[in-house]
This record gives structure tokens, C-alpha cells and sequence, in this order.
């Protein structure tokens, strides 16, 4: 069974950049696959896959956008992203930043203070696993920094899980 990662966030605040940059870092030492969920039929072929072992050739899957997190934050998280029986990540990130920068970068985007806030402040078990971390992406270098720490800290969870 691969390592499988969930990186999540608000609309256009770099989660695809970060999970391309996760994927180059990893990609020399371990075989990489990002696997894209826009759309709910996604989710129940990726779980599909994993199950039925097409996935077994790779070391570690990166889920870039659990298209269940803004849906589930907009009925303010009644209850967890997955079922008891379905795939879980074994670690998984949250990139937040504050509303004012959120708006500095992206003046169009309509993602209300009460949507930026609830990625911020909603609980592990949400998101599927208790190694659960929130990345601030505030700052000069926001998006790269916060590429670099979920770098850091996969890295340190595969090395400890070998």
C-alpha cells in the first residue's frame, strides 16, 4: 500500500503548485504519482484503484484537492471528509493564510472570511487522519515556504515509516 498524501486549501492559494513541487522532490528517491480530485467521480475511482492494487507500483500518492473539504466546510463540517471504510491519508496538510493576504493575491476570488477561517480552524479527525497539519502560506515567500515545510515533514514521516 502506498503512502498516500492529502493536501488541501482555499481556492487559488497554491495547493497544485505545492503538490508539483512535493512531487519533484520526491520523485529521485521514491516512484511519485499526483492523483487530481476535482469531482466526486475521481474520489470513488481512486479509491477503487487503491483497492483493487493499481496503485501498488507507487511508493507514494499525492492527493491534490479533496473536492469533498470546501463542500464539507460550507456545512461547517458536521461530520469527517471519509467513511470507516474508506481510504485515509496517512498524513495531510492544510494551507491557510489570512483573509487580508488572501484577498491581496487574489483581489476576483469569492471565498468569504467564514470559508478561509474554517480551513484554518476545523479539526484533525475532518481531514481523515490525526497527522494532520496546518501551513500558513502569509508572507514574501509564502507558497514556496510552505512547499518547503510539507517537503520537511513528508520526508521526515517516510523516513520514520520505513
Amino acid at each position: 500500500m502506498p503512502f498516500v498524501i492529502s493536501i488541501s486549501g482555499a481556492e487559488k492559494i497554491g495547493v497544485s503548485v505545492a503538490c508539483q513541487r512535493l512531487y519533484h522532490a520526491l520523485r529521485h528517491t521514491h516512484t511519485v504519482k499526483i492523483v487530481d480530485m476535482k469531482t466526486r467521480n475521481n474520489v470513488m475511482a481512486f479509491e477503487d484503484d487503491l483497492l483493487t492494487d493499481e496503485y501498488k507500483d507507487f511508493d507514494v500518492l499525492i492527493i491534490d484537492k479533496h473536492p469533498y473539504i470546501s463542500s464539507a466546510l460550507h456545512r461547517n463540517l458536521r461530520s469527517s471528509l471519509f467513511d470507516d471504510d474508506s481510504v485515509k491519508p496517512d498524513i495531510s496538510f492544510v494551507m491557510v493564510c489570512r483573509f487580508d493576504t488572501y484577498k491581496l493575491r487574489r483581489p476576483q476570488a469569492k471565498v468569504s472570511y467564514n470559508l478561509l477561517d474554517s480551513y484554518a480552524t476545523s479539526a484533525p479527525k475532518y481531514f481523515g487522519t490525526d497527522n494532520h497539519h496546518r501551513i500558513a502560506c502569509d508572507g514574501a515567500d509564502g507558497q514556496l515556504a510552505c512547499a518547503g515545510k510539507i517537503i520537511a515533514k513528508v520526508r521526515k514521516e517516510l523516513t520514520r515509516c520505513k
